[in-house]
């Protein structure tokens, strides 16, 4: 966990806590144990004073959530899957029309799709865990290879060519938007924010699309 000073005009960052990232393996393959890692990041911002918290992890993998997780406050049930570790696991190319197509979103082939309402990538769960707002933020977005390079926003042909549900993508938001407080049962006084985990990505994307 890093923390964050804004002073003259000048960001200094500085390591406040440091954990071990241990994924499970599991009979369908490995997946991220996102809640030992949820529990040491709550551990680490429990007395600081804080202006502000937002979540940056790798692009890619992804919970699927149900029509309960989708509007409820609760972090105790929203996964219908747990996030699989896409980079020693399943994850193949998506058909991508973009300029923007290395990455990729294997959730065409999860079999429990039929069930899930919405989805999140890793930051965006982290990001609903804290506050209870979930929202899909534009530059880990962009991971999928399904936003159409050349407007920012989600690829809908791609996305009904491959046989994905329209009902799990959420409208997109930018970066730097405050989702909320987080939420009172963690002890911890301070806004969530979106953060841009990708957004050099999106730069370049959109200036090879020009």
């Amino acid at each position: 966990m890093v923390c964050g000073r804004l002073a003259d005009g000048v960001m200094t960052l500085e390591e406040c806590h440091r954990f071990a990232n241990r994924p499970v393996r599991l009979p369908d393959g490995l997946h991220w144990n996102l809640l030992h890692l949820f529990t040491e990041a709550i551990g680490a911002l429990r007395g600081r004073t804080l202006d502000g918290v937002g979540v940056d992890t790798l692009g890619v993998d992804y919970a699927l959530l149900d029509e309960r997780a989708a509007s409820s406050v609760s972090p105790s049930t929203t996964a219908t899957s747990a996030p699989t570790a896409s980079r020693a696991s399943r994850a193949t190319r998506s058909p991508a029309s973009s300029t923007c197509d290395q990455h990729r979103l294997p959730v065409a082939a999860d079999d429990r799709i039929g069930d899930a309402d919405a989805i999140a990538l890793v930051p965006d769960l982290l990001a609903y865990w804290l506050s209870g707002v979930l929202a899909n933020e534009r530059t880990n977005a962009s991971t999928t290879a399904l936003l159409d390079a050349r407007t920012g926003e989600g690829a809908t042909g791609l996305i009904e060519r491959i046989g994905l549900p329209a009902r799990l993508f959420r409208d997109l938001v930018e970066p730097g938007v405050e989702l909320g407080r987080v939420l009172a049962h963690h002890e911890i006084d301070a806004p969530v924010y979106t953060v841009a985990s990708h957004d050099t990505r999106v730069g370049l994307c959109r200036r090879a699309a020009a």
